[in-house]
């Protein structure tokens, strides 16, 4: 790193790390030095298998989980551990008394680093489809235990009585270190490994605390967002499952664009919603969990229920806004039909053939996910369907 040849007092404060995130679940941190070398396809000794494995980054899984499975979470505090020897070869390079680093001064980056990363991963875990946060573990619940190793930061903010300012080329180097596990049984799943190091600007720049947390909240925001990626590869790893998550988000656009919707109000002033599945009742669960989350549709508040496809026809429904069908039906699609044009109420099912077999709506896969309507089966059902979405939609039978 070059170094600024100034007579001011050059501190660098941008604080932005680098992560060392994980596949999700992990072993110790000392896992590097007893594994030695890994390469891809490698089984460590706590049973993980190697499927990345580079410079700077190694992602392991254990085999065999159904991640599906798991609908809770819990997260653990986060600890921020420096690269051994840091403060001593940091202060060893600092003529000034005032511009060495305390203990206080890296409890203070420890502790305000750690609550950044939890409250980007908390966040992000809470905002992901299918989790929900608790406080008492089961058998369905995930255990993060996120942690940042080997911090180095190379012009760190100290306290100091006297004015200065800090320039930056690059903020320093750190690896976040994340492990997965089950929360009852204490298995760990999974383990993602990631170093990176702040790329060079190429030019000074000034830093502050403010915009070093800034900077270094965007960094860790965008691994939570990789982590919440690789949850949802890992949960809908069935092909079927993949296109129900995907409908499921496109489901409420669709109640939007109904002309009608505001009549469509049960008598609480709510637009209830049914979600229907075959066999996998927690599938439907954790949808229906996911969804909740939208609150309103046009301004209106949304109920959401869920029934067996063998229960419909024993179930009086005093109105119905939608229905979302959540595993493949077969035959027992045209129960569906039938409930859907009963109530005007937009049926949609995300499954290939469904839209041609008479369902109202669905999704087709063009060079992106688009909605998939058929008009006759909207109208049969009286619904109207705003045209600005038709003309986003692809219509059967065009």
């Amino acid at each position: 790193m070059k170094k600024l040849k100034n007579t001011q007092v050059f501190r660098f404060k941008h604080i932005r790390l680098l992560i060392l995130i994980f596949s999700l679940i992990g072993g110790s941190i000392a896992f590097a030095a007893d594994e030695g070398d890994l390469k891809k396809g490698d089984v460590t000794t706590d049973g993980l298998t190697v499927t990345i494995s580079t410079r700077h980054t190694e992602k392991q899984i254990k085999e065999g989980i159904d991640w599906s499975e798991y609908s809770k979470y819990q997260i653990t505090p986060v600890e921020v551990n420096f690269r051994k020897n840091w403060k001593r070869d940091y202060n060893r390079n600092q003529m000034a008394l005032s511009q060495r680093v305390t203990d206080k001064d890296m409890t203070r980056i420890r502790e305000s680093m750690g609550k950044i990363v939890y409250e980007e991963f908390d966040s992000a875990l809470q905002e992901k489809r299918g989790l929900t946060k608790v406080d008492q573990a089961d058998s369905n619940t995930l255990l993060f235990k996120p942690r940042i190793i080997n911090l180095d930061v190379y012009a760190p903010d100290v306290d100091t009585p006297y004015f200065s300012r800090s320039y930056v080329r690059q903020a320093g180097r750190a690896t976040l270190f994340l492990e997965v596990y089950d929360a009852v049984s204490g298995e760990i799943l999974s383990r993602w490994v990631d170093t990176r190091e702040d790329p060079d600007r190429g030019y000074f720049d000034w830093a502050n605390r403010i915009t070093n947390a800034v900077q270094f909240r965007l960094i860790v925001r965008d691994w939570a967002n990789r982590l919440v990626e690789g949850l949802d590869d890992l949960k809908a790893d069935k092909p079927a499952d993949r296109r129900a998550w995907t409908g499921l988000d496109l489901f409420p656009s669709l109640l939007a664009a109904d002309a009608d919707i505001a009549e469509k109000m049960g008598p609480d002033g709510a637009l209830q919603l049914l979600l229907v599945y075959q066999d996998r009742q927690d599938l439907a669960e954790s949808m229906r969990t996911h969804l909740e989350r939208v609150k309103k549709i046009q301004d209106i508040p949304i109920r959401i229920e869920i029934a067996g496809i063998d229960e419909l026809s024993d179930r009086v429904e005093p109105s119905l806004a939608g229905i979302f069908l959540v595993e493949q039906a077969g035959d027992e699609i045209e129960i569906l039909i039938r409930l859907g044009r009963k109530h005007r109420a937009v049926v949609f099912s995300p499954f290939a053939g469904d839209v041609e077999r008479g369902v109202s709506s669905g999704m087709v896969t063009m060079d992106r996910i688009v909605p998939y309507v058929n008009i006759e089966a909207m109208h049969l059902s009286g619904i109207r369907i705003k045209p600005f979405f038709l003309r986003i939609a692809k219509q059967y039978g065009e």
